[in-house]
């Protein structure tokens, strides 16, 4: 579209808008006390006015499909240049009315062809609701045909005439039907639109009125008529003169059929059932037309049906795909596994399970946008490194599983190379993303019964979280011995639901002593299970619990219970405080603060003799809540350690940024001590740091006097093991403690 003056263009609008105005009222006051011949005449003038004004504007905006608008500019000539050559309209049949007759039928062409071209666009492909369109049109032609058009067609009136006559109103069916079609599509806010169906609806009233009077041969209300076309023409020239001609024609999706196109079908099958029952053919022309016009409707009903059929097929199978495929991923999701997935009905499969690591970090570092973002390029990586013929599946949340057809020989290679891809930095919204997976591996025969996959998609998870447990970033291959393990992993951590309610639970206490004076100074809880009659060790049912929320009520009742029994020894050991552990699941959220809050108000516990222990990799599993937690900790006078200083991703920032009092020393480091130099002089370094830092040390694991001497003289400050004293219950705890003297 050329680029007009919007001021110019504006005011331009206004005066046509006016002009047209005062046109209209003119001439329909005129129409009111003219008479026929200059009734028509009037009409005509009016008409070419419309044209040659639809004409100026058309060039002036250039709008879209400028044909179809040039094309119902040119109807409204016709229909003037029909209307002057009709002398009295309607009254005098057979005086020049073949010829104004076949100037409207003209214009009527040129109408529905503008009309359709303007309407559609580019949407001229088939559709469900053009098919409908067409019925209805067929269908109301039929019905005017029986009603209008062969009464018409009395002595004196030539057939053709008489046919020409009826096209009116259908052509003005035939746009009204598409506009109630295109109805969803179109901007009825847009000026443009709203005036040209108005003037479409005028054009309707009076060519039905006048085809009406002319089958009973009655006089026409011409002065109804001609208003009714004056007032079209003066709405299409400001329908066609407005701006909103060049953005009426926005993209839309094709129409959708709907409950109004469904209910005219209907209608149209009403119409055929009963117009041939109602009325007798009059000739045998009338009832070849009637038959060809039942047999169009016919025929469309036929392929409105068959692409019903069609379109039914294809939705369904759209929602199979979309039930079956993760959206994000693009991979089948584990629906597909129910049963055998097509292609491995039969023989040998490897099955990998891949997890990613520590991936809820990401969810909550960087928001679940990110995360998905992560998961979408995993699944990319994973289908890069297969074979086509392979399956990857996004089974659940940042979990996949790949099923190859038969046995690999080295089938850790493949679990390797799928790691090695995804451990390849992300780099995302400026953010570059270090991602680790482990990998579990089944080795499985597809038999054709509905419960092979499901045990070998089991056998693989199981062998991933064997991998898990070793580290981040591992595969494991399955063996059998693995689920007689899960099974009495399962077996445990069911037990472990109920267990605090039960009073399986106690707490032992090891003493930590001054490394100088060799006084105790803390003791460390201690968490001990019996469960059916036997001892179950921490390092069994600790990662049993972390894995579940069963965490959380333990981590509550070794909080309570140590609290408890501290307030209790330090009536007669005021100095002697207490550690407890807690973990990485209990650092997420504020449930931990307040928990501590409570108790240390309840029992009266000064907050300074209270040291919470987690270990490196609690820190780092939630590092952004852990620092959050452990500060607000700190704020309460709480002690921080961090427990089996060495073993994790020890970080000097994690040691300067986070509220870290204490550093323990690993027990690996202190056994070694007295027969390994680099030993010795690792723990010399962990001492001075954290005396760099200002921070305290503890060293565990002290069983002889030897190593107790090299820690004292390396300047730790506090010693915890065997050698001064065993985890014992709280009731056995003496009120007095003597260490062994060197």
């Amino acid at each position: 579209m050329a680029t007009v003056d919007v001021r110019v263009q504006g005011a331009q609008h206004r005066l046509t808008l006016i002009a047209w105005a005062v046109v209209i009222v003119g001439a329909i006051i005129t129409d009111v006390v003219a008479g026929n011949a200059a009734r028509a005449g009037l009409v005509a003038a009016v008409g070419l006015l419309s044209a040659v004004t639809m004409a100026y504007w058309i060039a002036r905006y250039r709008p879209a499909y400028a044909f179809g608008w040039w094309a119902i500019a040119a109807a409204v000539a016709l229909f003037a240049a029909g209307f002057a050559f009709r002398g009295e309209p309607f009254r005098t049949p057979g005086h020049g009315f073949t010829v104004a007759l076949a100037l409207t039928t003209l214009g009527n062409i040129a109408m529905v062809a503008g009309g359709v071209r303007v309407a559609l666009g580019r949407r001229l492909r088939p559709n469900p609701a053009f098919i409908d369109l067409f019925v209805i049109v067929v269908g109301a032609f039929l019905a005017e045909w029986v009603l209008l058009i062969v009464p018409t067609a009395r002595p004196g009136v030539s057939g053709l005439d008489a046919a020409l006559s009826g096209l009116c109103p259908a052509a003005d069916i035939i746009m009204l039907t598409l506009l109630a079609q295109l109805s969803g599509s179109i901007n009825w806010r847009n000026n443009t639109p709203r005036l040209s169906v108005a003037a479409l609806g005028m054009v309707t009233v009076g060519d039905v009125v006048g085809s009406i009077a002319h089958s009973f041969e009655a006089s026409p209300p011409t002065a109804f008529m001609a208003a009714a076309y004056l007032l079209a023409f003066g709405l299409a020239a400001v329908a066609v003169a407005s701006p909103g001609i060049t953005t009426c024609h926005a993209p839309a999706p094709a129409p959708a059929p709907g409950a109004t196109g469904l209910v005219l079908i209907a209608v149209m099958l009403l119409v055929c059932a009963l117009v041939p029952t109602l009325t007798h053919p009059h000739s045998p022309t009338d009832l070849v037309v009637r038959s060809m016009l039942v047999g169009l409707i016919l025929m469309g009903l036929f392929v409105r049906g068959e692409r019903a059929i069609r379109h039914l097929r294809v939705q369904a199978q759209e929602a199979r795909y979309a039930a079956t495929h993760d959206v994000a991923t693009g991979l089948p999701n584990r629906l597909v596994l129910q049963q055998s997935p097509p292609g491995f009905e039969s023989g040998p499969v490897t099955v990998l399970f891949i997890d990613l690591d520590n991936f809820n970090d990401i969810n909550d570092s960087y928001g679940h946008q990110i995360g998905d973002l992560v998961i979408a390029e995993t699944a990319h990586r994973i289908t890069d490194v297969l074979r086509p013929d392979d399956l990857a599946v996004h089974y659940n949340g940042d979990e996949f599983v790949v099923l190859t057809h038969g046995i690999r020989v080295r089938p850790e290679a493949l679990a390797q190379r799928i790691l090695a891809a995804i451990e390849v930095p992300f780099r995302t919204h400026g953010l570059t993303l270090q991602v680790t997976a482990s990998a579990g591996i089944t080795l499985a025969e597809a038999d054709g019964t509905p419960t092979w996959i499901d045990e070998a998609v089991h056998d693989a998870d199981t062998a991933m979280r064997r991998a898990k447990s070793r580290g981040s970033g591992l595969h494991s291959l399955f063996d059998t011995s693995l689920r007689a393990r899960v099974l009495d992993e399962a077996v445990l951590t069911l037990g472990l639901r109920g267990a605090v309610d039960r009073g399986e639970f106690d707490v032992y206490y090891q003493p930590i002593v001054n490394a100088h004076t060799r006084e105790v100074v803390d003791r460390e809880a201690l968490l001990r299970w019996t469960y059916q009659g036997q001892t179950v060790p921490p390092d069994i049912f600790i990662p049993l619990a972390e894995r579940s929320d069963i965490i959380a009520e333990i981590g509550e009742f070794v909080l309570q219970r140590s609290l408890s029994d501290a307030a209790c020894w330090r009536a007669s050991e005021p100095n002697v405080g207490v550690a407890v552990n807690i973990s990485a699941r209990q650092l997420r959220g504020d449930t931990l603060v307040h928990q501590v809050e409570l108790l240390l108000s309840t029992h009266r516990f000064p907050p300074q003799a209270l040291t919470i222990e987690l270990t490196e990799t609690a820190v780092l599993d939630t590092l952004s809540e852990a620092a959050e937690q452990l500060q607000r900790l700190a704020d309460l006078g709480v002690n921080i350690a961090m427990d089996d200083f060495g073993t994790g991703l020890s970080s000097l920032t994690r040691l300067r940024t986070l509220p870290i009092t204490t550093v323990k020393i690993d027990k690996s480091f202190v056994a070694d001590l007295g027969t390994s130099q680099p030993v010795e002089s690792m723990v010399a370094a962990i001492i001075a740091l954290s005396e760099a830092l200002g921070l305290g040390t503890v060293a565990e694991g002290v069983q002889t006097i030897r190593q107790a001497a090299i820690l004292e003289r390396l300047g730790c400050g506090r010693l915890q093991g065997y050698l001064y004293g065993r985890p014992k219950p709280g009731v056995d705890l003496l009120p007095t403690f003597q260490a062994p003297a060197l």
